[in-house]
């Protein structure tokens, strides 16, 4: 009863520290790729939950190889259980969040028995501002979910092995939270290792014990990887290929990877012990890629960190420590995005630290506990002043995820030189139809990287708008040259098309490509318009009901005059 008692205790400890951190972010809006989310108006049907299974996260860009059911299952009960309003989206995350800094005390004290590592461990874990991005942006639940399957089946792996008699309903239970983990995110791959490598530096188990004990997990993860190959077909192990602006490293060698992914070290080890211009956007000129170690100070650094990490893994004495064993869970969690074995995705994301961190909490925790065995009440001076500072930093930053615009300008603000804050605030100035405030950020951003399909849309909807069609339509041309297939744009391109009269040249851009776009007003505008002029009236009636309030008489005089 007192270990219940005790629990309990921890656990809504653990979720009021979350809500004290993060409840500013309940108001927040939809921002960024919360569009992924919004914008599925089939989220809001109860007969497509068993649908998401055996789809990809974004169904209409299967080639990105994505595929990550669980998220987007609990994104779908948000919209059936609590309507449109993102507060219910917020909560969830806060409560998740306290959830798993309850399992990292958990785990860290199933691990060492030790009450007061557990607590400066989780203490921190809860603090570190590097994870306002995962818990105030609503679409990063998915790190969240899988940290919090991957705890949870490492402590019932603990559990199942406590005693010489290995419990198989536990090994079992942690197997399919393994699965979970791996439904939730893919870089859960990493999870069943650092388990398995975790039980074999603590406790040497023979060769066969350590093969009996992985089979449970070789099982979940050849499950996932059927139903991933299932889902994505060809593109199960097949990723998709960033713009270079978005991830310059795609279009580089393995040595350029190699020597950035030690500046990428750098910049997650010293950003989440000393949070200084934390930054949603890593995109071109904000990160640049190293081609010479020599003159890239923080590649330097950040392998001489990895180094030091390393000594402290192969280290006999150090290795079964809370630092040896929090230096395996980052080193292990790392090399999954290091960006030199596997470059697609964003060069660099803060969101992605929320389970590596669990390392960086062992590893302080255990130097707090150093220093309170040493001085109690400098320790605790120090940890309060700590903590206070990551509060403090965390509650403010949250702010910036309330909006697209606060988004965008804390991107400009952080990382002045990238083009994607520029011209996302610029395209949210143009949604508001203030060209005026929104052209300079277009016209920066296009100074920073002209080629980039979103400025080329943006040029291209300023031409149509100051009724310069043939800019419009080469602007778009180029677009679709440089990113084949993107939807947003050929909506654009054939709008401009039918504008000068070229009503077959864009039905025929725009007709195979419909379904992607199908619940777009503006691409059904644009194929009523199409069908009209080429003498099918009737057809394109199926197409016109995106303008609404509108009587049949009317959406004719519309097309007729178009």
């Amino acid at each position: 009863m007192k270990e219940i008692r005790r629990l309990l205790l921890m656990l809504f400890g653990c979720l009021a520290v979350s809500a004290i951190l993060y409840g500013n972010t309940i108001r927040g809006q939809f921002v960024y790729d919360d569009s992924f989310i919004s914008t599925r108006e089939e989220l809001r049907e109860t007969s497509h939950l068993s649908k998401l299974w055996t789809e990809p996260f974004l169904p209409k860009n299967v080639t990105a190889g994505v595929y990550k059911p669980i998220p987007v299952f609990t994104f779908s009960l948000n919209f059936l259980l609590f309507g449109e309003s993102t507060t219910s989206f917020h909560i969830t995350n806060i409560v998740l969040n306290g959830l798993t800094i309850f399992l990292v005390w958990l785990v860290t004290w199933q691990l060492f028995g030790n009450p007061l590592l557990a607590v400066f461990s989780a203490a921190l874990f809860a603090f570190f501002p590097i994870h306002t991005e995962t818990v105030a942006n609503i679409k990063s639940r998915d790190e969240i979910l899988a940290a919090l399957f991957g705890l949870s089946a490492w402590s019932a792996f603990l559990r199942a092995t406590k005693s010489d008699k290995i419990d198989p309903g536990l090994l079992a239970l942690s197997a399919v939270l393994v699965l979970g983990a791996l439904l939730s995110k893919e870089f859960a791959i990493a999870i069943p290792v650092i388990i398995l490598a975790i039980h074999w530096i603590k406790l040497r188990p023979s060769v066969r014990g350590l093969v009996k004990l992985s089979l449970p997990y070789v099982g979940a993860v050849g499950l996932y990887l059927l139903l991933r190959i299932d889902t994505l077909a060809e593109y199960a192990f097949r990723f998709g290929r960033e713009p270079f602006v978005v991830n310059p490293l795609v279009y580089t060698d393995f040595w350029t990877r190699f020597w950035t992914a030690g500046k990428i070290a750098f910049l997650y080890i010293s950003k989440t012990f000393i949070p200084w211009k934390l930054s949603a956007t890593y995109h071109y000129n904000h990160l640049t890629v190293v081609h010479n170690p020599f003159t890239a100070w923080q590649t330097a650094a950040g392998f001489s960190l990895l180094g030091i990490l390393i000594y402290l893994l192969i280290n006999r004495r150090i290795r079964v420590t809370p630092v040896g064993i929090g230096t395996l869970i980052f080193l292990l969690s790392y090399f999954v995005f290091s960006k030199f074995i596997f470059p697609s995705g964003d060069i660099v994301a803060e969101r992605w630290m929320y389970f590596p961190s669990v390392g960086f909490a062992l590893i302080g925790g255990q130097g707090f506990v150093s220093l309170f065995n040493y001085r109690k009440e400098v320790a605790l001076v120090i940890m309060a002043i700590l903590l206070s500072m990551y509060a403090w930093i965390t509650i403010t930053r949250n702010t910036v995820w309330l909006s697209q615009k606060s988004l965008y300008e804390s991107m400009i603000a952080s990382a002045p030189d990238s083009v994607t804050g520029h011209v996302f605030l610029a395209d949210t100035y143009f949604d508001e139809g203030k060209y005026e405030e929104g052209t300079p950020h277009l016209l920066e951003a296009a100074t920073i990287y002209q080629d980039y399909p979103p400025v080329l849309n943006l040029e291209g909807v300023l031409a149509y708008r100051n009724e310069n069609y043939e800019l419009a339509n080469q602007l778009f041309h180029r677009s679709l040259e440089i990113s084949p297939g993107e939807g947003r744009t050929i909506v654009l391109y054939a709008l401009s098309l039918s504008n000068i009269g070229r009503y077959e040249e864009s039905n025929n851009l725009l007709e195979p490509m419909f379904w992607s776009v199908a619940d777009n007003p503006l691409a059904r505008f644009v194929m009523a318009v199409n069908l009209y002029k080429l003498g099918n009236p009737r057809e394109s009636h199926k197409y016109f009901d995106a303008v609404p309030g509108k009587t049949e008489e009317d959406k004719i005089t519309v097309l007729e005059h178009f």
